[in-house]
């Protein structure tokens, strides 16, 4: 027998002194399903700690009450003594009591939560592997982006250097011919002078040695020699 106001067993709604609930979350307030009203919690059950609603046909508390209301039909006798040889008949065939029942469904829930416990972490590890890994490649991308930035850095670099090390060659080599070239002409004036002194000393040594030709009669002037003065010989000799 089930109490439609306050969801237990062994009194009707008629007789009931106890505040509403509702049969499918246990709480103090109604729902009327003939209005089209429905409870939007999760469901739990007052007599077992199930999570199931009050009435429902799998609670223990609910088979209990078949089981007794059978024996009562079958041996007419009353409810207390059906529930009585109920409880014999239980305990002779090692049948579970109905609070051995409701630990072992406690227990059952509490590994149940264990195991979705267990499934949480063994997801977040993979989750944390994943973020992990994902760092790791964002980090490699990273390195070779910017060791790419080095080397052309370094290719600049090298380039440049190059450049420069050429351009103060050619610099040094265009140095050193123009010194080369003043070197010369430098030591190249005296010798000219040299020369032409020397040159200018012959000529004049073979006029001197060069016999008079036809010498005219009458005539007692001896014939002069020609001279030729050194400092007109250079200049005719720039000249030319």
């Amino acid at each position: 027998m089930l109490c439609f106001n306050c969801s237990d067993y062994g009194h009707t709604s008629k007789n009931c002194k106890k505040e509403a609930v509702c049969f499918n979350c246990s709480l103090q307030h109604t729902v009327e399903p003939s209005e089209g009203e429905r409870c939007i919690l999760d469901p739990y059950c007052k007599h077992c700690k199930g999570a199931h609603p009050a009435t429902s046909k799998e609670c223990p508390k609910y088979k209990k009450e078949v089981a007794i209301i059978k024996i009562q039909v079958e041996t007419g006798v009353t409810f207390a003594e059906a529930r009585r040889e109920y409880e014999k008949r239980n305990q002779a065939h090692g049948l579970p009591t109905h609070a051995e029942v409701v630990g072992a469904q406690k227990r059952l829930e509490a590994i149940g939560k264990d195991n979705e416990k267990d499934n949480e972490i063994r997801l977040l590890k993979e989750e944390i592997e994943k973020l992990k890994n994902t760092a790791m490649d964002k980090n490699k991308d990273e390195v070779i982006t910017s060791l790419r930035y080095e080397l052309e850095q370094t290719k600049r670099l090298s380039s440049a250097l190059m450049k420069k090390l050429r351009e103060n060659k050619f610099a040094k080599n265009d140095s050193e011919i123009e010194s080369d070239k003043d070197s010369s002409e430098k030591e190249g004036s005296p010798k000219q002078a040299k020369f032409a002194k020397g040159q200018a000393g012959k000529l004049q040594d073979n006029i001197s040695s060069q016999p008079e030709k036809n010498p005219r009669r009458g005539r007692g002037r001896p014939r002069k020699t020609p001279t030729l003065e050194p400092g007109k010989f250079d200049a005719e000799m720039h000249s030319t």
